[in-house]
This record gives C-alpha cells, sequence and structure tokens, in this order.
C-alpha cells in the first residue's frame, strides 16, 4: 500500500486528514488539515515539563492515535514532540511526516525510499513498540 493511500485511508480525530490531491506538469499538490496551535515541542519549551493532568490528557491521545493506527496495521515510526500538533481547542493532531518524502521522491529522483531513513515511512502489519517507549 503507498503512502498517499495510507492517508486517503485513515480517519481519526487525533490524526491529520488528507482532503485531496492535486496536480501539475512539476508538483503533486497534498491537501491536508490547517492546524494553527503550533508543535507539541514549543508548547514543552515554553512551560517547561506538563503538569500531571496534562500529561495524562495528551498521552491518552497518543494511545488513541496508536490504538487508531494499529487496528488498521499501520505504525507509524517517527513520533516525536514535533510532530504532535496542537488544534485550536488545545487537542492533539499527528502530522504525517512522510509527506516530506512523498514530495521529495517526486521531486528529486535521488531522494527516493532507498536514500530515506526507514524511521521516516509507514510499515503495514510490522510491530514496533518503540513508538511509545516499549523496548
Amino acid at each position: 500500500m503507498s503512502e498517499i493511500s495510507i492517508l486517503a485511508e485513515i480517519d481519526h480525530p487525533f490524526l491529520i486528514k488528507m482532503h485531496g490531491l492535486a496536480q501539475d506538469e512539476r508538483y503533486l499538490y497534498i491537501f491536508l488539515d490547517y492546524i494553527a496551535g503550533g508543535e507539541l515541542f514549543n508548547y514543552l519549551r515554553s512551560i517547561g515539563n506538563l503538569n500531571n493532568d496534562e500529561a495524562k490528557f495528551y498521552g491518552a491521545q497518543v494511545a488513541s492515535m496508536f490504538e487508531y493506527l494499529h487496528s488498521k496495521d499501520i505504525i507509524y515510526r517517527d513520533l516525536k514532540p514535533e510532530n504532535l500538533l496542537i488544534d485550536k481547542e488545545g487537542y492533539l493532531k499527528l502530522t504525517i511526516s512522510v509527506l516530506r518524502n512523498i514530495l521529495m521522491a517526486v521531486l528529486t529522483p535521488s531522494a527516493g525510499p532507498q536514500n530515506t531513513s526507514p524511521q521516516k515511512f509507514y510499515y503495514k502489519k510490522v510491530t514496533e513498540s518503540q513508538s511509545i517507549g516499549g523496548a
């Protein structure tokens, strides 16, 4: 299954949603949700540490994201605060960082999957517990 078809398949309140595609002679355009709240990484830098209630709130959202993805046999291997956006209501949205790799593969042949770290891709039917702190 291609990365674009995975993006089209996913539908969860804590995941960035793809709304469509367009292409011209030179570029592939991918239409995604606009999340104006910024990265969790920047929020953490500004406040220092989460309090217990915030940690539970965000942790439950991340667990929900991964429960959904795993139910679809999709493994996301690039979990980090920079890939979690905060929406206007304060909820997290997991970004799909693989898009950068798709666009690079389209625009520059040398930046295809053979030259990209495997942690940046989705895998189907693979077990990966490290995304959420497993061994």
